[in-house]
């Protein structure tokens, strides 16, 4: 796993350091954070779920209002046209969940090289 550390100081950036750094480390002056590049890989999986999730709930909003629209087809004029529009818009969704679940599964293809067994 590659972990990279950021050392923060707490002190002014543009001021000369005036103690010395194990002093201010004693201190508590310092922050380190640690980001882990699998907490970043985890985070990016999460957020292409999330997207195709979305997707998929609007892909069915559209698909129920479509089918709302041609059921009131006879007392609304523009119904047939707007139902048509509505499939359209739930297809393209669609195709747009079928390409998040092919990026989903290729990152987990990718993912599944830097997985250290214990």
């Amino acid at each position: 796993m590659f972990i990279s550390c950021h050392v923060i100081s707490l002190a002014h950036y543009g001021q000369p350091p005036k103690q010395n750094k194990t002093l201010r480390l004693e201190q508590g002056d310092f922050k380190l954070r640690v980001r882990s590049s699998e907490v970043e890989r985890m985070g990016k999986r999460a957020s292409l779920v999330l997207k195709n999730v979305f997707a998929m709930t609007a892909s069915n909003l559209f698909l129920g209002a479509g089918a709302m629209l041609l059921r009131a087809e006879q007392s609304f004029r523009l119904a047939k046209h707007l139902s048509r529009a509505s499939f359209g818009i739930a297809l393209l969704l669609l195709v747009r969940v079928g390409y998040g679940l092919m990026q989903v599964n290729s990152l987990d293809k990718y993912n599944e090289r830097f997985v250290t067994k214990k």
